[in-house]
């Protein structure tokens, strides 16, 4: 099985954001039938970071849902949306 602990990973957007505005970032889990730990994590919540306006942060995702993720970006102004960014994939496999 895979560990359930905690995994450290760490995104860098290559952004350039305009006065007042920040960045939302959302990284979701690609659930999928056969993965050994889906009924356990069918419907995981996204992980959601807001308000960034630096270009590289840290967050920790469940080691348990290794596999392929997906995370997107919103530029945010005065609390309206403003810009998305495509979404990018990444595969998540904790040691």
């Amino acid at each position: 099985e895979g560990s359930t602990q905690g995994t450290t990973v760490t995104f860098v957007w290559d952004y350039n954001l305009g006065p007042g505005q920040s960045y939302n970032v959302s990284a979701s889990w690609d659930y999928y039938a056969d993965h050994p730990h889906s009924r356990d994590y069918n419907g995981y919540p996204p992980v959601r970071i807001q308000n960034l306006s630096v270009a590289e942060w840290t967050s920790a995702l469940p080691g348990a849902l290794f596999g392929h993720w997906h995370w997107c970006v919103d530029v945010v102004e005065a609390g309206v949306v403003v810009a998305k960014s495509n979404c990018s994939g990444f595969w998540l496999q904790p040691n």
